[in-house]
């Protein structure tokens, strides 16, 4: 998943919403316009390479949820459980 291209575009559709419903349309329209065309960062890039590098770190780190919480996924359901009535 960390070099998904699919990811990586549909990303980019997300941050132009984002952008968008803040109002800032210039960057809306750029993250857009990569959206469309399907344009993906560079394998060779400097930001793709510590993009890849933070998320590898990130992954080994909610990898090391301790057991005893049942991972990460378990962790963060016991915290949003729905209380209303």
């Amino acid at each position: 998943m960390i070099n998904s291209y699919t990811a990586e575009t549909q990303i980019y559709d997300m941050m132009s919403i984002c952008h968008y419903y803040k109002g800032d349309l210039k960057k809306s329209g750029y993250y857009n316009n990569r959206f469309i065309r399907g344009v993906s960062e560079a394998n060779w890039s400097r930001v793709r390479k510590i993009c890849v590098l933070q998320s590898e770190d990130l992954k080994k780190y909610l990898d090391a949820v301790p057991k005893e919480f049942g991972g990460i996924k378990n962790l963060f359901s016991q915290s949003f459980v729905n209380y209303s009535l």
